[in-house]
């Protein structure tokens, strides 16, 4: 039986704009929602604020678990934690080497260069963004 690996994705919407926060993605060549690996014994929310900070230099503000999918990525099961957080005045910055962050429009995240799944639609529909 293959382990199943877990990981953590964090969405951010700054609402001055309505824009949502994505980071430059070396592995898929696009852009994703801040995030990655939980490591073995980390709670996955705390692995959510961690990998947040690695890659935007983000405290979380509100951080809230949304739900949780079972997916399967070339042939690999994954569980990933979907959570949310708001940002207050923080702007993100790059902090980690290949890592950029950008703000882009709702209707970019499900099209290349983005590499958001589109099942994170429900997410986005639940949250009525």
């Amino acid at each position: 039986m293959t382990e199943r690996t877990e990981i953590v994705d964090v969405c951010i919407r700054r609402e001055s704009d309505k824009m949502f926060l994505v980071v430059t993605n070396r592995r898929f060549g696009g852009f994703t929602f801040p995030g990655g690996r939980v490591e073995p014994g980390e709670h996955p929310k705390h692995a959510a604020i961690r990998e947040l900070k690695e890659e935007t230099g983000l405290d979380p503000f509100g951080m809230v678990h949304v739900g949780t999918l079972e997916r399967t990525w070339r042939g690999k099961p994954f569980r990933v934690f979907m959570y949310v957080s708001g940002l207050g005045e923080q702007e993100p910055r790059q902090v980690e080497n290949g890592s950029v962050p950008y703000w882009v429009e709702r209707d970019a995240l499900f099209n290349p260069p983005c590499c958001v799944p589109a099942s994170y639609g429900w997410l986005l529909g639940m949250m009525d963004w």
